[in-house]
């Protein structure tokens, strides 16, 4: 008889508030999507001058929702902005360029905007070569 204790769960899951598909985005903003959120009639009582927030009126309550895709400058080596609801756009961690040889420099080439890997002999010992596709240092 254990089938009737996870068929209950899995209906007590499927009852559970928020699981509704048709839910809108989780809030994420200042608000908090609690009760001390902004009143409002519509969208247009909820505009917090974020750039990059959604600010839409749901259930007589302001939510605001980040979008960082919103932030996006279209380069890789400053890394993915993110959206901060309260502030706006903020800078994303710089992308790492590590192709885990040893004898190379590994660096984002703002320019190209992608990773480079160039092979620095002077990182190999005395009588070696740094050879990118052997991956590391060979006998000269």
């Amino acid at each position: 008889m254990r089938t009737l204790p996870m068929t209950l769960a899995v209906v007590l899951a499927m009852l559970a508030p928020g699981c509704d598909t048709d839910d809108p985005p989780a809030d994420s903003g200042a608000d908090g999507g609690d009760a001390d959120a902004p009143e409002c009639t519509d969208d247009d009582d909820c505009d917090d001058d974020v750039d990059c927030t959604t600010s839409y009126c749901q259930g007589g309550r302001c939510r605001h929702t980040g979008d960082p895709t919103l932030c996006d400058d279209g380069r890789q080596c400053n890394g993915a902005e993110r959206c901060d609801p309260l502030h706006g756009c903020a800078e994303g961690s710089p992308l790492v360029c590590d192709d885990h040889i040893e004898c190379t420099d590994d660096d984002c080439d703002a320019e190209q905007d992608r990773c480079i890997s160039t092979p620095n002999d002077d990182r190999c010992a005395e009588g070696y070569v740094c050879d990118r596709p052997s991956e590391g240092c060979i006998p000269e």
